[in-house]
């Protein structure tokens, strides 16, 4: 008898001892379903160590003390929770220059006055940073207001003149070793 009593006892701590859901809040049923509902989503969908601690189950711990949720800090840790759930707004980026090699690398096209890849014209001057105007006169075209002479000369198709891509002229203008701009 004795036996049989002391087999219950037993029975009856270990089941007392390893509930199987701890609540370590004191909320309405409405906020606990959703907490847990939020953090079984963030959990899912970012990773078991992504959503913290359930405080929920586990309660809040502070300095080394584990304390019961209140209300107000389940009531946060949910809007936290809704938070991490959102993607952020969409994002880019914008096109900027591409970056200057190494000092005493020649390249193609090098920053520098004015963004030209020769130093001896500010194309800004030239062309008010138009890469397809063309003078008054007719005689002159692009972003360094080549005549046809000078853009045959120094390697440009004659095919491209008057249509050449910024950085094509560019690289013509990088081959041009005298100053060919002389009010600028």
């Amino acid at each position: 008898m004795l036996r049989r009593a002391l087999a219950a006892g037993i029975a009856a701590s270990f089941l007392l001892a390893t509930p199987a859901y701890a609540d370590r809040s004191d909320c309405k049923r409405k906020l606990e379903r959703a907490y847990s509902r939020e953090y079984n989503k963030v959990r899912k969908t970012h990773g078991v160590r992504a959503p913290g601690r359930n405080i929920r189950e586990r309660g809040v711990l502070f300095k080394g003390t584990v304390f019961d949720a209140v209300c107000s800090e389940l009531h946060r840790s949910l809007r936290q929770l809704k938070k991490l759930m959102v993607s952020p707004p969409y994002s880019y980026s914008r096109a900027g220059p591409p970056p200057q090699p190494p000092a005493g690398v020649r390249s193609d096209y090098t920053e520098s006055v004015g963004g030209s890849s020769n130093s001896m014209v500010n194309p800004y001057c030239e062309s008010s940073g138009n890469p397809q105007i063309v003078s008054p006169n007719g005689l002159y075209w692009g972003w360094y207001q080549f005549d046809y002479a000078t853009w045959i000369a120094h390697g440009g198709a004659p095919g491209e003149y008057g249509n050449a891509p910024l950085y094509r002229q560019h690289q013509v203008a990088a081959r041009v070793n005298y100053d060919a701009w002389p009010r600028c």
